[in-house]
C-alpha cells in the first residue's frame, strides 16, 4: 500500500489524483483520502462545483486540439532526432495505454543513462524542470537514501525513492534501482506522443493493419 508519506509529497509536487494512483499503484480511495484537505503549492483554491460539464468539455475540447496540431506538426518533428529519440525510448518502456483513459506519462528503467536522455529529449521540447519528477523503487538491499542522491545527480532533478518488497530474489538486480520518469499535468503532452506513436507506426507497418 502507497504511504500518506509517498501520496502527500507527490501531491505537492503537483501531480494529479489520477497521477499518484496511476504512478503508486494505489486505489483513488486511499489516494483521495490521504490528500483531502490538500492543495499543490501555488494552486488556486477551487470549489466543488467547478467540475462541471462545462469543464469536461473544454478539456475535450483542448484534447482535440492537440490531436489535431500533434498530425499537422508529424512531418515536421519525424526529421527531428531528438524527438524520435523520446518517441522510440515510450515506445519501448513507456506507459502508452488504459482501459478507460489517457495515461500518465512514465518512461520507466533502471539504466540511469537511458533516464537521463528522456529527462534532456523532453527539456528539448519544452517541457519545464520542475515538471519533472523521478520515482525511484528500490529494495531491500538498497540504501533508499544514497539510491536517491545519485538518481538526483545523475538525471539533475527533484526524485523521491519508494521501498518495494518481492515476493522473490531477483538475480538481475539493479545497483540504484528502479526508476519512473514522471511529468506533472501530462494529458495533452500524452496525447501528442500517443497520436505522433500512431502516425509512425501507421508508416512503418504501411498501415495495413497489424
Amino acid at each position: 500500500m502507497a504511504s500518506k508519506e509517498r501520496v502527500v509529497s507527490l501531491r505537492m509536487a503537483g501531480f494529479s489524483i489520477r497521477e499518484i494512483c496511476d504512478s503508486l499503484k494505489a486505489p483513488k480511495a486511499t489516494v483521495s483520502y490521504y490528500c483531502k484537505g490538500l492543495r499543490p503549492n501555488n494552486a488556486p483554491k477551487v470549489s466543488t462545483g467547478e467540475a462541471t460539464k462545462a469543464s469536461a468539455a473544454k478539456h475535450k475540447e483542448r484534447r482535440d486540439n492537440t490531436r489535431n496540431a500533434a498530425l499537422s506538426s508529424w512531418s515536421e518533428l519525424k526529421l527531428n532526432a531528438e524527438y524520435l529519440a523520446l518517441l522510440s525510448a515510450y515506445w519501448g518502456e513507456g506507459k502508452k495505454s488504459h482501459p478507460s483513459r489517457i495515461p500518465s506519462f512514465c518512461l520507466t528503467n533502471s539504466d540511469p543513462a537511458f533516464i537521463k536522455a528522456g529527462v534532456m529529449s523532453l527539456l528539448g521540447i519544452g517541457i519545464a524542470k520542475d515538471r519533472l519528477l523521478g520515482y525511484v523503487k528500490v529494495y531491500s538491499e538498497h540504501n533508499q537514501d544514497e539510491c536517491q542522491a545519485r538518481w538526483e545527480a545523475v538525471l539533475g532533478i527533484r526524485c523521491v525513492t519508494k521501498l518495494v518488497t518481492r515476493r522473490k530474489p531477483n538475480k538481475l538486480r539493479s545497483k540504484y534501482g528502479v526508476c519512473d520518469l514522471l511529468v506533472t499535468k501530462s494529458t495533452l503532452l500524452m496525447v501528442q506522443i500517443l497520436t505522433h506513436l500512431q502516425c509512425w507506426r501507421n508508416e512503418l507497418s504501411g498501415n495495413d493493419g497489424w
